[in-house]
């Protein structure tokens, strides 16, 4: 019952969420985002895991906020063989406003409707 933020502590040492690029082969901003969650946590999310019609958008960034029982399971890129994230957190958003980059706390605070 209690609203939790997947955070992700990149090899680099910095926080982050999942994220990614657009690829040729994807539909539309949802299906990046559907690719690069699995490609990130081995989560698998529909639409209908999406907890609001909203999408946050900056910097060419589309962010959805979608629900999960899961955790998360960190695997290489399957392109780069990279691992890209050594640890996960589920925290409070008001934790994850604190830990991520502006750019992606702006993310928290819009879709989860945080002052």
């Amino acid at each position: 019952g209690e609203e939790k933020v997947l955070v992700l502590l990149s090899s680099a040492g910095k926080f982050d969420i999942p994220k990614g690029h657009v690829d040729k082969t994807d539909s539309d901003d949802f299906g990046t985002a559907q690719r690069e969650c699995f490609e990130e946590t081995q989560i698998f999310v529909t639409k209908g895991d999406l907890l609001s019609d909203e999408k946050y958008v900056d910097r060419g960034l589309s962010v959805f906020l979608a629900g999960t029982t899961k955790d998360p399971v960190l695997t290489r890129n399957p392109k780069s063989g990279k691992l890209e994230h050594q640890k996960f957190y589920w925290v409070e958003p008001e934790i994850a406003q604190f830990l991520l980059p502006s750019y992606l706390s702006g993310a928290v605070q819009s879709l989860l409707k945080l002052p």
